[in-house]
């Protein structure tokens, strides 16, 4: 009912900014869920910043006015959420080549022409479009689809979800066609018990490969997905610099040279997510004249060592210069 989602909607406003999160992308909204948001930031019930990118059936008004924020500037209103493929686990995610450990090349889930259709229409309005790939077949269909949309317009800063395998032949393609890998580090330290046997020793070089994805040119916007993961920016930061389970450890074939630094990771997790939903100028980075995002840990996540991340406390949240969260 709109009174539970209500409730439920405030209360995780409430643990992501005890979590250390100043802002969240969320996907596949729908329009009821969107209103509500509204409503919870105008009465003060809602404090952290979220970029909504809609659920076709609930995608009207995006697709009709474009972006838009609330008068708080908290609600924004981005784009629209696709599926190109399904999931790695359950042998859903759309492969080039059958899977290793089972028949198949996995599921599309949209259709050509009705995604194009999709696109050309937010592309007129100016939203964004997000869309779902996980397998190297699923991601390279979706920038082959983004790129007969778009063609040489580059700024558009279309996305791609999770981008967790990716054919090396398509990994320059993100930064020439100016598309935004959007990934969650998490993936990896939880696929990566399965995803061996899944994949095969040679894929699994193309695969949750931040590194070489950085290294292309192309922006990574680090984030969770959550609620099918934690929801845990400690969780996040550690899997990017660390590449190992939460319990320490990492398999033969886990790739330990995609981790990456701390800069890097932090870089992922903030300057790039706003770079992603064109706030840039406004947030992402600490300078004068932008707005303060941040928040304080009881400890350094840039020089302590990785078990130490996920240690840490978030003591303080602060959004737009007000605390939203303090221990």
């Amino acid at each position: 009912s709109p009174a539970l989602k209500r409730q439920a909607l405030e209360t995780a406003g409430k643990l992501y900014a005890s979590r250390g999160w100043t802002g969240l992308g969320n996907m596949s909204v729908d329009a009821e869920d969107l209103e509500i948001l509204r409503r919870l930031a105008a009465e003060g019930r809602f404090s952290l910043r979220v970029d909504n990118y809609m659920d076709p059936s609930g995608a009207a008004e995006v697709l009709k006015t474009g972006p838009s924020a609330d008068p708080t500037g908290l609600i924004r209103l981005r784009g629209i959420k696709l599926y190109m493929d399904g999931a790695l686990g359950s042998r859903g995610a759309a492969l080039l080549a059958p899977y290793s450990d089972a028949e198949g090349q996995g599921l599309i889930l949209t259709e050509h022409d009705q995604g194009l259709a999709l696109m050309r229409r937010a592309r007129a309005v100016n939203a964004q479009v997000a869309m779902h790939a996980i397998g190297d077949r699923g991601n390279r269909m979706v920038l082959d689809w983004f790129g007969e949309v778009l063609g040489a317009d580059t700024g558009r800063r279309w996305r791609i979800e999770h981008a967790q395998v990716v054919d090396a032949a398509d990994l320059p393609r993100f930064s020439r066609l100016g598309i935004i890998a959007s990934m969650q580090p998490s993936h990896a330290i939880g696929d990566l018990y399965f995803a061996p046997a899944r994949l095969g020793k040679e894929r699994l070089k193309g695969a949750y490969a931040w590194a070489d994805m950085l290294k292309s040119g192309a922006v990574v916007a680090a984030g969770s997905d959550a609620p099918v993961e934690v929801g845990d920016p400690r969780i996040e930061f550690y899997a990017a610099v660390y590449r190992h389970s939460l319990s320490g450890f990492a398999g033969a074939d886990w790739h330990l040279e995609e981790a990456v630094s701390s800069d890097q990771a932090l870089r992922m997790l903030t300057w790039a997510p706003a770079y992603a939903a064109f706030a840039e100028q406004q947030r992402g980075v600490l300078e004068a004249g932008k707005a303060a995002d941040l928040t304080v840990f009881d400890r350094d996540l840039m020089t302590i060592a990785p078990a130490d991340i996920l240690k840490a406390q978030a003591l303080l949240t602060i959004v737009d210069g007000k605390v939203v969260f303090e221990k």
